[in-house]
């Protein structure tokens, strides 16, 4: 293979890298079936994550958000990893997803793995919304490296506020 060719072949694939899935497609709704947790967390009760779902947050409850930041080039992009509450998997980190649990008030870690680990503390307090980005980061030691961390609901991104339970 030429090395015109070589070059033509790289820069395509790194172009497709950037690119991000059509937000109008209909995501997979993704579930979470609940299983006995750690002693430090209580059990995490399943959500259903889809426009359809209706229920408002019951009582003594908060909603816990987690969606995937926007991110760019080929391997940050082909990353999805676990993000778990406490030691209960919660779901993939990924732009087709969002991650939407009512979870008794309390304290809890997040934590979410590729070659190293982001770790985030927080506080629930009962009838409050909290949003958690997820990212992936084009730095690693092998792989890219996740990052988690809260922002305000205006730092929602559309194709992730249309997946959200009202």
């Amino acid at each position: 293979m030429t090395d015109r060719k070589l070059r033509v072949l790289l820069l395509a694939a790194l172009v497709a890298g950037c690119t991000t899935s059509d937000p109008s497609a209909t995501p997979a709704p993704e579930t979470g079936a609940a299983t006995a947790g750690a002693e430090a967390s209580p059990a995490l009760p399943s959500a259903e994550k889809t426009e359809t779902a209706t229920a408002a947050s019951p009582d003594g409850t908060a909603r816990l958000v987690v969606f995937r930041g926007n991110t760019f080039g080929l391997l940050p992009n082909l990353t999805k990893p676990t993000v778990y509450i406490g030691t209960e998997d919660a779901g993939a980190c990924q732009h087709t997803t969002v991650i939407d649990r009512d979870l008794p008030a309390g304290s809890y870690d997040l934590t979410m793995t590729t070659d190293v680990q982001a770790k985030l503390s927080l506080t629930l307090v009962a009838g409050q919304t909290v949003y958690v980005r997820c990212n992936i980061l084009p730095i690693g030691v092998v792989l890219p490296a996740p990052a988690l961390d809260v922002v305000s609901a205006d730092k929602v991104p559309e194709r992730a506020a249309k997946l959200l339970r009202p």
